[in-house]
């Protein structure tokens, strides 16, 4: 039989998992977002494939300017799993947040020995609102994944207090090597065991003590300098100028506001601005009440180490994260992110705990009121979380909640802008994009992405121009300007400038597919056919998914005489849609250099039902079937060129030609009149024709 304690354990458990499980449910059917999904997964060629040279590549790339490896890894198997669907990326959020939930229980329980206090902290962290963004959003896995290694270790190295057992100092620095590789946030376990054998009553300047804690602390500066050099890779498009004195106040600021949205998480937000202008006399309270919670650790060292413990717990886990260093553009905008909270709220979570249970103990008569005011605040996070669940559920919801919070950011309109962009609604896209602009003038992923709007969507190349050469005079170094730019040269026929764009975004990043690919068009316009194949083939190494490719390296190596490459690729885009004019038209081309006429004249025929107006597949239609010698079906053809186009001089000559064949000399002379009064150059003799 199973004993009431073990039973008791169980069935709280249960609820809180069932309760953690529903508020999250919204989670299943979110989609992907573009706020970093699309650079984690769908844009993502590193967790495309399992195979052994891209795992190796995984853990020996930094990508993003991170590394975290085990967390690209877990992406990976999802793909495999899935491919582009996002309800198994959410789902193991999900499950890993479940599976922390029971964690943050065993090692409450573990470190503290008290059930009460480790039931709160636990419910408390499985259902509150500050985490939704760590489980909610598929690229936050760094934050579920590297946690659950993170509170093993910390769970195991508790069980090597225990027994004093060596095999379990070992396992908890192989679980804090597995943190670490799944984000380098992981690093402040080393100082967070401090703060356990502190709890502990261990003396912390023992031998024993720190021979323990200098593998923890190696391995802490270890993965701190790859993170350094993983950020140094990225070619962010600058700093941002914020002065120190100004950047000590806004840490405190932060620091306060963690502390805050624990207590009562409203108006969270995926963005927290800065506050505009340099800090206010108002603003000098915060560094006040980050000396009053230093002054408290010192003051209460030696009187309450429960309290002590809690805080060092939450200071160690968040204070790497408070924008105090020089940051970069991309990075260095927001003051606070809830999803920094996701581990350092352990400590105020085993705080609220174990305030509970004191005072429950001490104050029996209050206990029914203490316990209300709990469940009432659990109850209240928990429709919180629900809510804000459903607030992740696409890029559109995301950015409204933020646009709605901040009506001047900048960086929110411009990403709704990119979901409207992807809905079809160019309309929306421009309204963003200029407003993101209108909020912040030197933005250049807003003048980028309306360039680019404005190129591909709308055909205003001016415009375009206007745009990009905006975003790179904003960011000198922004390669995706430069990229989008160097398309939009091409299309206005300067090669010569399209190729140094293009050359300097691949200089600047040259794993970005879509330069590569751009080239490769530069290329073929020049006629060096053979190295645009090669910058196809790089831009498909890069990113399998960019599947227009197929169609262009196609088209490049028909212009080589390769029929039989060119047809494979061909195939593949026919594949992907079989309504591609331009890939059926081609496909005819190389069938007719394949001497395949009757397959030339199938997919010209296909082409003709979808679009019934289309000059060139009359014009290509009618030359093979005069090369088939079907010559009055030929003149059809060309007939119908002159029809939808009377300025086509090909069409009349070679109905000139047709008609000459078929012996009839009068309409023969006449198309060779109208050919030439078109701009055809005729040599009479060598037509061999004799008209009046």
């Amino acid at each position: 039989m199973m004993n009431s304690q073990k039973k008791q354990t169980l069935i709280w458990l249960a609820v809180i998992l069932f309760v953690t499980l529903l508020v999250y449910s919204p989670g299943f059917k979110a989609e992907f977002t573009n706020f970093d999904d699309n650079r984690y997964v769908t844009e993502n060629p590193m967790v495309w494939s399992l195979s052994g040279e891209n795992i190796t590549n995984i853990f020996s790339t930094y990508y993003d300017g991170h590394y975290h490896p085990l967390t690209m890894l877990s992406m990976a198997i999802d793909y495999s799993i899935v491919g582009m669907k996002p309800w198994l990326f959410h789902a193991e959020n999900i499950f890993f947040h479940l599976i922390n939930t029971l964690l943050v229980f065993f090692f409450i329980r573990k470190l503290w020995g008290k059930f009460d206090v480790a039931v709160i902290a636990s419910f408390l962290f499985g259902i509150h609102t500050f985490h939704v963004e760590s489980v909610v959003w598929i690229a936050e896995r760094k934050d579920v994944l590297f946690a659950f290694f993170f509170l093993l270790s910390l769970i195991s190295y508790l069980e090597f207090l225990k027994k004093n057992s060596w095999k379990y100092l070992v396992l908890s620095l192989v679980l804090f090597v597995l943190s670490c590789l799944s984000k380098g946030q992981a690093v402040a376990l080393a100082p967070t065991i401090l703060a356990i054998d502190y709890l502990k009553d261990r003396k912390l300047l023992s031998k024993n003590v720190i021979l323990e804690k200098i593998p923890f602390f190696a391995i802490a500066l270890f993965f701190g300098i790859i993170a350094m050099q993983a950020h140094e890779t990225f070619p962010y498009l600058g700093k941002t100028e914020v002065p120190l004195f100004d950047r000590i106040i806004y840490a405190c600021y932060g620091f306060i506001l963690y502390i805050g949205k624990l207590i009562l998480p409203l108006n969270l937000s995926a963005y927290y601005p800065y506050p505009s202008g340099s800090p206010g006399t108002v603003d000098y309270i915060f560094p006040i009440l980050a000396i009053a919670f230093v002054f408290i650790i010192f003051w209460q060292f030696r009187k309450n180490k429960p309290l002590v413990f809690s805080m060092l717990f939450f200071f160690f886990n968040i204070v790497l994260l408070l924008k105090v260093f020089q940051v970069h553009l991309q990075t260095g905008k927001f003051v606070i992110a809830d999803r920094y909270s996701y581990v350092s709220s352990i400590g105020f979570f085993f705080l609220v705990g174990y305030l509970y249970e004191k005072y429950t103990a001490k104050y029996h008569s209050k206990k029914i009121l203490l316990t209300a005011i709990l469940s009432l605040w659990i109850l209240v996070m928990s429709v919180m979380t629900f809510n804000r669940s459903l607030v992740w559920n696409d890029s559109i919801t995301l950015w409204n909640n933020v646009v709605d919070q901040y009506p001047e950011l900048s960086w929110a309109y411009g990403k709704r802008g990119l979901a409207k962009a992807a809905r079809n609604d160019v309309k929306g896209a421009i309204e963003d994009y200029t407003l993101a602009i209108k909020y912040d003038p030197d933005d250049p992923h807003a003048y980028n992405n309306r360039g680019n709007i404005y190129a591909s969507r709308l055909g205003d190349l001016e415009l375009a121009m206007k745009d990009l050469n905006k975003a790179i005079e904003v960011g000198p170094k922004f390669f995706e300007a430069y990229s989008n730019r160097g398309l939009v040269r091409f299309y206005q026929n300067d090669l010569k400038g399209a190729m140094e764009d293009l050359n300097f975004a691949i200089e600047v990043m040259p794993t970005y597919a879509v330069s590569w690919f751009n080239r490769g068009h530069v290329f073929s316009a020049s006629g060096k056919f053979d190295l645009a194949i090669s910058d196809y083939n790089e831009a498909l190494n890069l990113n399998p998914r960019l599947k227009q490719v197929y169609l262009y390296r196609g088209i490049a190596y028909n212009k080589t005489g390769n029929f039989r490459k060119g047809l494979d690729d061909l195939n593949k885009t026919l594949e992907e849609n079989p309504k591609n004019i331009l890939a059926l038209q081609n496909r005819a081309e190389t069938f007719a250099g394949l001497k395949d006429l009757n397959r030339c004249i199938e997919d010209l025929n296909k082409v003709l039902s979808i679009d019934p107006r289309n000059v060139k597949s009359y014009f290509d239609r009618g030359n093979v079937l005069y090369w088939k010698g079907a010559i009055p079906a030929a003149i059809k053809d060309y007939l119908k060129v002159t029809e939808l186009n009377p300025e086509n001089s090909d069409a009349w000559y070679n109905l000139a030609v047709a008609y000459k064949d078929t012996g009839n000399k009068e309409e023969a002379c006449r198309c060779i009149k109208i050919a030439e009064e078109k701009g055809a150059k005729i040599n009479r003799e060598v037509f061999n024709l004799k008209c009046e």
